[in-house]
């Protein structure tokens, strides 16, 4: 859902940061991406592993939060290595977020339909879709509050340094 819309636009924002607050190689974005999708595949197994042994609700929060505390380490990177290491992170953070989200929505339809007797997976499923589909909206706001913060405008390199 929304989540999903979040990781987009870091991905497509990461040539942005290189470019402009690393000021390194474009190539090496690489690197960047590597650390977060790699990180996010092999994690997806520490999460569940900690779902089942925790409970889902506890660790959907761990997993919001630190997905959320993951970016604080990119705004202070200053180099490839620590980008790199604040990337690993998101990935982390990223990795417990997909693993919960969708337990999340099966369970809010196995207790509705517990409690009320009925059985309403489609319109829970129609009001995710909606959302999913605010997707543009959102994502279209995130990409001006990353023009903002990293002061692109179209064909100019940005303030000088």
């Amino acid at each position: 859902m929304l989540y999903s819309a979040g990781m987009s636009l870091v991905l497509a924002s990461m040539p942005f940061f290189v470019k402009y607050t690393l000021k390194i190689d474009d190539g090496q974005s690489t690197i960047l991406f590597a650390a977060v999708l790699l990180i996010a595949i092999g994690c997806v197994a520490v999460w569940a592993a900690l779902v089942r042994r925790y409970g889902l609700i506890p660790i959907w929060r761990v997993a919001l939060a630190a997905l959320a505390l993951a970016f604080v380490p990119l705004y202070f990177a200053n180099s490839l290595p620590t980008a790199a290491v604040g990337s690993a992170l998101v990935g982390f953070g990223f990795a417990g977020v997909i693993t919960t989200m969708d337990l999340i929505g099966a369970k809010i339809m196995d207790e509705d339909s517990r409690k009320y007797n009925l059985r309403r997976e489609g319109i829970i499923s129609n009001a995710m879709g909606f959302m999913n589909r605010l997707n543009g909206v959102i994502t279209g706001l995130a990409f001006y509050l990353v023009s903002t913060l990293f002061q692109f405008q179209s064909s100019s390199p940005g303030p000088p340094a």
